[in-house]
């Protein structure tokens, strides 16, 4: 039985660590190799942008020769052992790096206060309904019948509603950054448990405050940052739980990750994962006890499944058990970019609102999908390419975006304007580009250089993760802004990974050593070339693979839009604002719009239109103007604040600041304005001319 529960151990730690040494090596050729972009509107344009091969390459040696000389010296490794021996400096340090955090959190959302738009701004409105008896959202053709999956999240912030009143997003946002703030402080923690020292913990915390795009999405008002809070608090205490055995932190590890999918369905993948490690505990250590975890967290799952909507359907009358099939996800997925395109939605709608019905025509979408890509095997390798690094080589992954299309409850002030600027991020993402080298590099040769610690056994689950988060999304409909809650897990893996690499290095002599510490010279810590010969033939393999797949110029589309992104981001990189004088605004089929600007205030005047009401735009009496390029104009009584935003030289967009994401368009078959979602499109893009009255 031990022979066979051996092999079986054997068999899943070799089995994850060549998974994932495969990916974290994928992402790192294409970290090395270039870099994604994204356009700052709704249209979620991606740009693949070469990166200098050479220069990416001397920053891993020059960031790994820099920490292999900080070892070497003799006051950094006596920081190393005051921290290890002193708890209460320790902790000094931990608590006031997890405070700057949650401070820096916290000015953010209370200074911008962006509101919720699309599916984010569905889910409060549902909850709204609910508390005031309107199920409009909850019938056949409603957004929470339509997708589901959003029931828990409905439910919980039902609940929450009761303290905190309907359509408060500046609690939520609140408590997205208390959840950032808990989420870095116990992946230290766990890291600690898999052998990382003291000064790696605090380093991971560091990372926290570096990594800007977390802190941004504190102000998304979706489930993406407290999913992953309760997901790692229920990793935590299952590891304690198999540490000390006690029911206690069985039941809190079952409800936490119970909540994170309630919070956001995605969060599965962190069940799954935590189930894998259980179950290998379980073979690695017998016990009845054991046996409980699992149980626990299948009856939560069900319970998480069916008890909220049964409250639902007890409350509105409505049957919720179709809506979009997990297929239409699928489909989504393996079609176009592998984004978002709505085909859920279009599919779900065509079927009638009728679950099987939709199933069904996206099986037969997903079937077109593969026969097309082994016809063409050289656009499949090309699709899925692409498709991971849009995911996962965007080194924002969304997080100025998302704020980007957002309305603001109060108009910005010019920091977080500059902030979230396409300029703004463009600076960003030249310091988070080589961020996210060095992290995913770090990660990559922790498979090497921790493989044989027997800690590396605890650090499985957050491999398990993270595999389970880049599989699904292979597959799935994906967005790069998916990838940040599984991104943020490599960070300890990254600084173990060159604790480990600089600890071979510096007691191997590849650098002047001056102190070798006692772990070093462990025999248990040592790298041998035989641990390393599988990794080196592994490594051999994949190269040859991205011979053939990338090589002889295969691969060029990667990099296809460099030209395009810098002329791009140099044509936004300044803020232009319309001067004092007197403008008129053409549409691109000669329509005239006059905007005028006597005393230095923005009006615009709009033909009269029984299609035009208060709501959408658009007789504009009175207007002021604000900093920033933002106009205030009054129409019917009502402050509406716009932002007349240029596409290109000659061109502009005329945005609602409220919700950055509608556009004014103008609609050429009967002449009349509304307001519709951004897409780019010629009706929705004005020339200005500057005339004299």
């Amino acid at each position: 039985m031990k022979k066979i529960s051996g092999f079986v151990l054997s068999a899943y730690k070799t089995g994850v660590t060549a998974i994932f040494f495969a990916i974290m090596m994928w992402l790192c050729y294409l970290a090395i190799y270039g870099t994604c972009y994204m356009t700052a509107d709704v249209t979620e344009v991606t740009y693949y942008v070469n990166d200098s091969i050479v220069v990416s390459l001397i920053s891993i040696a020059i960031f790994v020769l820099m920490l292999c000389l900080a070892k070497t010296r003799r006051c950094v490794n006596a920081l190393e052992n005051k921290l290890e021996e002193n708890d209460k400096l320790f902790l000094w340090c931990k608590y006031i790096l997890l405070a700057i955090l949650l401070v820096m959190a916290v000015i953010w959302v209370v200074s911008t206060q962006f509101l919720p738009v699309d599916d984010q701004l569905c889910v409060q409105l549902a909850v709204s309904g609910l508390r005031e008896g309107n199920y409009a959202f909850f019938a056949p053709d409603g957004y929470i019948s339509m997708f589901t999956n959003q029931i828990g999240l409905v439910v919980l912030g039902y609940l929450c509603s009761f303290v905190f009143g309907v359509e408060n997003y500046l609690m939520f946002q609140i408590a997205n950054a208390v959840g950032m703030v808990i989420i870095y402080k116990i992946m230290s923690e766990i890291a600690g448990k898999f052998g990382l020292k003291r000064i790696g913990q605090l380093i991971v915390l560091l990372m926290g405050l570096l990594f800007c795009p977390l802190i941004l999405y504190c102000s998304f008002v979706y489930g993406n940052v407290l999913g992953l809070t309760f997901s790692v608090v229920a990793i935590k205490y299952e590891i304690a739980f198999f540490e000390r055995k006690r029911k206690r932190d069985a039941v809190i590890s079952a409800l936490a990750i119970m909540l994170a999918i309630m919070i956001k369905n995605n969060y599965m993948i962190a069940m799954i994962a935590m189930l894998i490690y259980a179950i290998v505990e379980i073979i690695r250590k017998p016990n009845w006890r054991y046996f409980l975890f699992p149980v626990l967290i299948i009856v939560c799952y069900v319970f998480q499944a069916e008890v909220p909507t049964a409250f639902l359907e007890s409350k509105t009358g409505y049957d919720l058990s179709q809506g979009a099939t997990a297929w239409s996800f699928v489909a989504m997925g393996l079609r176009g970019q592998g984004w978002f395109d709505a085909y859920n939605v279009d599919s779900y709608v065509q079927s009638g609102y009728n679950s099987a019905v939709q199933a069904e025509m996206a099986k037969e979408s997903i079937k077109g999908s593969l026969a097309n890509f082994f016809a063409h095997k050289r656009d499949a390798v090309c699709f899925f390419t692409k498709k991971v690094a849009s995911t996962w080589n965007n080194p924002t992954f969304q997080g100025f975006w998302v704020l980007q299309v957002l309305g603001t409850k109060y108009p910005l002030s010019e920091l977080a304007n500059e902030i979230i600027s396409i300029g703004g991020m463009d600076r960003a993402a030249a310091y988070l580009n080589v961020f996210q080298l060095l992290v995913v590099f770090g990660a990559w040769v922790n498979c090497i250089f921790s493989s044989k610690r027997k800690e590396y056994d605890k650090s499985m689950i957050f491999v398990l993760f993270f595999i389970g988060g880049f599989l699904f999304h292979i597959v799935w409909e994906t967005k790069c802004q998916y990838a940040v809650t599984y991104y943020v897990l490599l960070f300890p893996l990254a600084v173990q990974g060159y604790e480990r690499l600089t600890d071979v290095m510096v007691n191997n002599n590849l650098v002047r050593k001056t102190v070798v510490t006692e772990e070093i010279q462990d025999k248990e810590q040592r790298i041998t070339g035989r641990d390393v010969i599988p990794f080196a033939v592994l490594f051999a393999i994949i190269a040859i693979v991205f011979y053939v797949l990338y090589g002889n110029g295969y691969g060029a589309y990667l990099g296809k839009d460099t030209a395009i992104y810098e002329s791009y981001a140099h044509a936004n990189a300044s803020k232009r604002t319309l001067e004092e004088g007197t403008y008129r605004f053409h549409t691109k089929d000669g329509a005239d719009f006059v905007a005028y600007s006597p005393d230095g205030a923005a009006i615009m005047v709009v033909p009269a239109s029984d299609s035009i009401s208060a709501e959408t735009v658009l007789w504009v009496e009175n207007a002021y103007s604000t900093s920033n390029g933002a106009f205030n104009f009054e129409v019917a009584g009502y402050d509406q604040p716009w932002v007349i935003k240029f596409v290109d030289e000659d061109s502009v967009c005329i945005l609602y600041e409220r919700i950055r994401s509608k556009a004014l368009t103008y609609d050429s078959a009967n002449g009349s304005v509304s307001l519709e979602k951004y897409t780019g499109a010629d009706n929705q893009l004005w020339s200005i001319e500057r005339i004299d009255w």
